[in-house]
């Protein structure tokens, strides 16, 4: 059993196709971008930016999970009101979505590594 686990997780780690994530960086240059003109006054410009990157987001397999759902609340509100403080909701959301799907992914990975 230990010999199995430790030939195991070097392979979890090491092997980018077994960690392979849908890649969310484009929904956070949207962000940013958004962020940007926000603090620029352009809060049209904002609000366009942030509907393009719901959009975006509702591609996602995980946009319906839980953490899913809390951006997709705060996306909302941000897209009604581009300030700091609904900005900065929508960042910490989206960032912790992003360690949900990377933890789901590795765990997934070691119940399909275990069973081989």
């Amino acid at each position: 059993m230990k010999l199995k686990a430790l030939v195991l997780i070097p392979l979890l780690f090491s092997s980018t196709g077994l960690l392979a994530k849908v890649n969310v960086s484009p929904l956070f240059v949207q962000l940013s971008d958004a962020m940007a003109e926000s603090k620029k006054g352009e809060f049209a410009k904002s609000s366009q930016n942030l509907t393009a990157l719901q959009h975006d987001f509702e591609q996602i397999s995980q946009h319906d999970s839980l953490a899913g759902v809390e951006v997709q609340t705060a996306l909302k509100k941000a897209i009604e009101t581009p300030n700091a403080e609904n900005l900065e909701s929508l960042s910490k959301n989206s960032m912790r979505l992003k360690k949900n799907k990377t933890l789901a992914v590795m765990l997934k990975n070691i119940r399909i590594l275990w069973q081989k």
